[in-house]
């Protein structure tokens, strides 16, 4: 929440929210700013995370409005893999640490609750996911087998080229 006014030192118009009961701390964006101009690597980082925030944001965009919800459901999944995904004792799951209702699902990949409820359904008679006490298991094929960005033409943005200058108009 606030990456980029916290960055640019300009108020921009947003709605934040979180689905579960979440703790919240509070930088003033003089303070935050400053420490980031003092710690040009963090400065670095913290673009870069900016960046792919809203990378992500436009690929969820996307994805909601090109890919079937079974396809959006198996992106969503790798994506959670991705990130916080552990291997399992069956070396062919991986296990991330929560899960999600259907209401939180249908609202990441832009569905009704009873749409969402009845393909995850299907996705965990196919043995493709498995929920345990407080985390889901994912098998290797089903998050192998999804929709790949990268391997789909896009480029992520840490390669962006630089600018070119324009011509001056003399």
């Amino acid at each position: 929440m606030g990456d980029v006014d916290g960055l640019t030192h300009e108020s921009v118009n947003v709605y934040d929210s979180a689905f579960r009961d979440s703790e919240v701390r509070l930088i003033k964006r003089d303070i935050f700013r400053d420490f980031l101009i003092q710690n040009p690597e963090l400065l670095h980082a913290h673009t870069l995370s900016v960046i792919a925030h809203h990378e992500s944001c436009m690929e969820a965009l996307i994805a909601n409005s090109t890919l079937t919800l079974p396809d959006r459901l198996q992106v969503l999944y790798a994506s959670l893999a991705a990130s916080f995904g552990k291997s399992t004792e069956k070396k062919s799951f991986v296990s991330i640490p929560l899960t999600l209702t259907a209401v939180e699902l249908s609202a990441f990949v832009n569905a009704s609750r009873q749409s969402v409820s009845s393909v995850h359904t299907e996705i965990e008679s196919n043995g493709d996911i498995v929920r345990k006490k407080g985390e889901t298991q994912l098998s290797k094929k089903f998050i192998d087998g999804c929709f790949d960005w990268l391997e789909n033409g896009v480029q992520p943005s840490v390669r962006i080229r630089k600018r070119r200058e324009k011509p001056s108009a003399s």
